[in-house]
Order: C-alpha cells, then sequence, then structure tokens
C-alpha cells in the first residue's frame, strides 16, 4: 500500500509540473494602457502605447510584461519633461492560436533620415516560454547575415542602393500560418539618386524567404485586428482617422498647417515659392497623404517646382525622373 501510495504520489506531482510548465491557454494580448501628452508650443505630444499579456501568471509573461512597463516608464522620463523633442511608443500586437507576438515601434522627433526603431516579444503559449531571435532563426533555417543579404537583392532587383553595411533594428514575430516573419530596418536611397538626397532608413519584412519593403510600417498594419482596450495608432493606417473628418476633404488650412512643418518647403516659402493646396490625396504606405505643389508665379502664370506629400507623422517629396514618393521628413 505505502508503494501504491508513493507511486501515486510521484504521479500527481508529475501532471502539477507539467500543467505548471506546458499549455498557458488563458493567455491573450491586449493594450490596457495608453499614454498621451498634450501638445505644447514647442513640441507634440508624446504617445506610449503599454501592452501587455493578459490572465497568465506564468514567469515569462510576467517578465515580458515587466519589461513592457519598464520600457515605457523610461520614454516617458525621457521626453514627457523635454521642451523639444517628444516620441511615439506604438504597439503592433498580433496573436495566433499558439503565439502571442508584440512588436513596439519606437520614434524620436524631431528626427529624419529614420522611420524608428522596431523591438519585438514573442510568448509561446503551447509551451508557457518566450521564444527568442535565435529560436525564430533556427526555425526559419536562416540567419540575420543571409536575410540582410536577401534585402540586398531585392533592393538591386528594384533600383534602390543599401547606404550602411549595417541593419539598423531587427525583431521579428509569428505569423497566423506559424511561419517566424523578421522585420529589420535598412538605410537605401534609390540608385539615381544616390549622392543627391540624403538616405532614408525605411523597414522591411523577410518571411520565408521573401522580401516585402513596408517603409514606415514594421508590417502589414491590416493584419492588427485587435479588439483591444485602446484603439491603437497603427489601426489608423486602415481608418485613416488621424484628421478631424474626412481626410479626403481636409481643409486648405489644415493643410496648409501640416506642410509649413517640412523642412524643405520652409526653405523654398523664404526664397519666394507659393505653396498651392488642391485638395489631392495619393495613399503611400497605407496612409492618405495630402498633396500640394511649389511654385513661382513667371509671366503671369504660376510655373510648378516641386510637388509633396504629407500625413501625420511621415512626409515625401515626389522625384519625376524615379516617378515615386520618396520620405522627406519633418523638422
Amino acid at each position: 500500500k505505502n508503494a501504491m501510495k508513493k507511486t501515486l504520489c510521484i504521479l500527481l506531482c508529475m501532471i502539477f509540473l507539467i500543467g505548471c510548465s506546458g499549455a498557458d491557454r488563458e493567455a491573450r494580448v491586449d493594450v490596457p494602457t495608453v499614454h498621451y501628452q498634450d501638445s505644447t508650443d514647442t513640441k507634440m505630444g508624446c504617445l506610449i502605447e503599454v501592452p501587455q499579456i493578459l490572465d497568465s501568471e506564468r514567469k515569462a509573461a510576467l517578465e515580458i510584461n515587466a519589461e513592457l512597463e519598464e520600457l515605457a516608464q523610461t520614454m516617458k522620463e525621457t521626453y514627457w519633461d523635454d521642451e523639444i523633442m517628444w516620441c511615439e511608443m506604438t504597439a503592433w500586437p498580433t496573436e495566433t492560436d499558439r503565439y502571442i507576438s508584440i512588436v513596439l515601434l519606437l520614434r524620436e522627433y524631431p528626427s529624419y533620415g529614420t522611420e524608428g526603431q522596431i523591438m519585438s516579444w514573442v510568448y509561446d503559449k503551447q509551451k508557457g516560454l518566450r521564444l527568442t531571435l535565435d529560436d525564430a532563426l533556427a526555425m526559419a533555417d536562416t540567419d540575420m547575415d543571409s536575410i540582410k543579404a536577401d534585402i540586398g537583392r531585392w533592393c538591386d532587383q528594384n533600383d534602390y542602393v543599401m547606404t550602411e553595411t549595417d541593419l539598423t533594428c531587427f525583431a521579428f514575430r509569428m505569423t497566423a500560418d506559424g511561419k517566424p516573419q523578421f522585420m529589420t530596418g535598412a538605410a537605401i536611397v534609390q540608385e539615381g539618386l544616390v549622392n543627391e538626397i540624403d538616405p532614408w532608413a525605411s523597414f522591411f519584412t523577410w518571411t520565408a524567404g521573401e522580401v516585402v519593403w513596408t517603409s514606415s510600417a514594421p508590417f502589414d498594419p491590416a493584419e492588427v485586428v485587435g479588439p483591444f482596450s485602446n484603439f491603437l495608432f497603427c489601426q489608423t493606417y486602415e481608418s485613416m482617422n488621424q484628421y478631424d473628418g474626412d481626410p479626403e476633404h481636409i481643409s486648405e488650412w489644415e493643410a496648409m498647417e501640416l506642410f509649413e512643418e517640412i523642412y524643405e518647403i520652409n526653405k523654398y516659402l523664404e526664397d519666394g515659392y507659393e505653396m498651392r493646396f488642391d485638395g489631392y490625396t495619393v495613399e503611400i504606405d497605407y496612409e492618405t497623404c495630402i498633396c500640394a505643389v511649389l511654385g513661382k508665379e513667371v509671366n503671369g502664370e504660376f510655373v510648378e517646382e516641386g510637388y509633396y506629400a504629407a500625413t501625420w507623422g511621415c512626409a515625401y517629396w515626389f522625384d519625376p525622373d524615379g516617378d515615386a514618393w520618396v520620405a522627406v521628413g519633418f523638422g
């Protein structure tokens, strides 16, 4: 009898341990906290979205939550009281049956030459453990150098040049089909504009060998479906609610105010050029951008000099030779 009791006790302990270290079925992702700071005369307000893994008491999930909260607090301490600079920490959470992927896009303003930095945390609900970057690279049977080489080949095939040898950031998430998708930043410039315009560090995804240039988005924003406790900034890529009212019919006053934040346009205006707005919009990198034209009156006619497009946080110049919109930034 004592032997049976001992065996039963061991079996119960094993079942308990398996239950503790195994599937974390109730875990889910949400963004319960958003810190927003009102704008001032000298800067825009900071935006900090703090995602969390909820309904889990596993050590790995709690550690991820603590790291996210610590990062949010650091961002507040760094930028909240700064009189000139502000920040965005925007959440891009996705979830599958097995994985919770939390991607953050970190941006500092005023800035030039970069779309920001990407960071990520991935939680394996089936094992109750964190999935590391090395784990994901092994699952995809690749490494960072191979991914960088693939991006270089994409640039060669699409008339772009990588101007820096190092990637600006490197992160990953798990897609709906269980594959790791890697997100990275690379400084690129159109081949025909090398030494004419500054390189811009924008984003790429790499999934099973396929490279996609996502530009200002870490990955396709349509995949952030929610619902979440707070409407996320990344979800405005789909709804285009950056402006009051319909962005297709934004007022001329709102458009002029927006364009006057662009450095290159200010230089034109100082040289006597005129900016005209006709309500034209264009879709760039998942966003509806408002367009303006700069030019001068010559012999009674308005001679166009250049075209610009912008939306909240992004600004572009139209390169007629390359037939493409090129990011130029604010500030």
